[in-house]
């Protein structure tokens, strides 16, 4: 599973940034061989590719979240609410979620 996550994303392409050419730079050996499923990245590679993604390491690894920038806002933004409001918001998320 964690070979999976880290294996599907396109480090080459997904790096263009200021931390993703010192990464690329000193990894190039090591990226082909995450993208080949041969090894796993360093604890501090896999930060950098963590800040890359605005995503925390549990937010990485958390599949059944497939869009944690929207949540994390979601959340952001609910904080903000009165109770009432936030009631409001959560019969209407549930209302949403029974027609599925």
């Amino acid at each position: 599973m964690i070979m999976n996550r880290f294996s599907r994303i396109e480090i080459t392409i997904l790096f263009p940034n200021q931390i993703g050419n010192q990464f690329v730079s000193k990894n190039t050996f090591g990226i082909n061989n995450i993208e080949n499923k041969k090894s796993l990245p360093a604890m501090q590679s896999f930060f950098y590719i963590c800040e890359y993604l605005g995503v925390t390491p549990q937010e990485f690894f958390d599949e059944g979240n497939t869009y944690p920038e929207t949540l994390k806002e979601f959340i952001a933004e609910a904080r903000q609410l009165d109770p009432q409001s936030m009631q409001y918001i959560l019969g209407i998320m549930k209302e949403l979620n029974s027609r599925k």
